[in-house]
């Protein structure tokens, strides 16, 4: 239905193969400085969401033509998308501060908790309803992380400092959700969290539309990257007006639109793979159990996100998510080749 389409998602995955290929080749101190680096990724993406409110719409600092003016969108052009991204490391900032060594962990802690307001209030900014609700599940998952690492800590004097850094996190956390639910009040975001748009209400419209073009191209599908062209063809006339769907947002529902049957097949592949990732993860048992399931969270996070959106078709987002489940291969390696370290001292 669209061959400029279909050669255009071929070439997208020119992206994630590429940063497959390139994690693939490093060495395993280089495999490990993988949370530090999407961290740091995560930091600059927000930062220039914060710095993109503090100047206003229409500003050098949106990288896109197409995007949501106004809103923190960082190094995207969809708020949605920004507020996936940040949301999927909520709890890797936790791995992060607990990692590393002792003596450095306090210092971790409160760079961590840092980090974690101003994704938190940049999540809050977006309105992304996907990205609000999977933040709290991140945060949420991130003090169970923080909170068992103070109750193992040997000192008293420890677990009473670190305590009260979580505490001040806690109570900052709040203070930052105040804050910017008083700049939506006051029309500071370019989205509201209680109010839909008409582009949101237009999606939940379309879904009947959607599953009619699935069933339509049954089971051939109509070819990758027609989904666009394939719309216009089903789109009822109460439905056209001045906002378009260039994807399904569901990526789920569009793969099988455009592919068929073999696209069903793939997603059966892929959640097969990440189910079977996150069992060797799990299983991982010289971890802790809130570790293991905060290193699980991101796949699951822009899997569940995909619902709602099409957060995989960034070429950050699947570079960052294919790298990710290769480095979930190594997990157990690195844990339980830490433990022996430890057991040598």
């Amino acid at each position: 239905m669209s061959p400029a389409g279909t050669w255009n998602t071929l070439f997208s995955l020119l992206v994630p193969a590429a940063a497959m290929i390139l994690f693939s080749l490093l060495i395993r101190s280089e495999r490990l400085a993988l949370i530090p680096l999407l961290l740091s990724i995560g930091t600059v993406s927000a930062l220039m969401g914060l710095t993109q409110i503090a100047v206003g719409g229409r500003s050098a600092l949106y990288t896109y033509a197409v995007t949501n003016a106004g809103s923190p969108v960082g190094l995207f052009a969809n708020g949605n998308h920004q507020a996936v991204f940040l949301a999927s490391f909520m709890p890797l900032l936790a791995v992060w501060s607990v990692a590393g060594p002792a003596a450095s962990r306090n210092g971790r802690m409160v760079a961590s908790t840092c980090l974690w307001l101003v994704f938190a209030g940049i999540i809050y900014l977006t309105g992304s309803r996907a990205g609000i609700a999977l933040g709290l599940i991140g945060a949420l998952l991130a003090v169970v992380v923080l909170v068992r690492e103070i109750l193992a800590a040997q000192s008293s004097a420890v677990r009473e400092s670190r305590g009260r850094l979580l505490i001040a996190g806690m109570v900052g956390l709040a203070v930052v959700i105040l804050a910017t639910a008083v700049m939506c009040t006051a029309g500071h975001c370019s989205a509201g969290v209680m109010v839909p748009n008409a582009g949101e209400e237009m999606r939940f419209r379309a879904m009947p539309t959607m599953l009619e073009a699935a069933k339509a191209f049954w089971p051939f599908g109509s070819g990758p990257g027609s989904f666009a062209s394939v719309y216009q063809i089903f789109e009822p006339r109460e439905l056209v007006g001045p906002h378009y769907l260039n994807h399904a947002h569901n990526d789920w529902l569009e793969v099988v639109i455009e592919n068929g049957l073999l696209g069903v097949a793939m997603i059966m592949t892929v959640v097969g793979i990440i189910g079977w990732l996150c069992v060797c993860v799990m299983r991982v048992s010289v971890l802790d159990w809130s570790v293991r399931l905060a290193l699980c969270f991101p796949p699951l996070a822009m899997a569940a996100a995909s619902f709602l959106d099409y957060p995989l078709r960034t070429p950050l987002m699947a570079a960052v998510a294919a790298v990710w489940l290769l480095f979930m291969l190594d997990i157990p390696r690195f844990a339980h080749s830490a433990a022996h370290q430890r057991l040598r001292r």
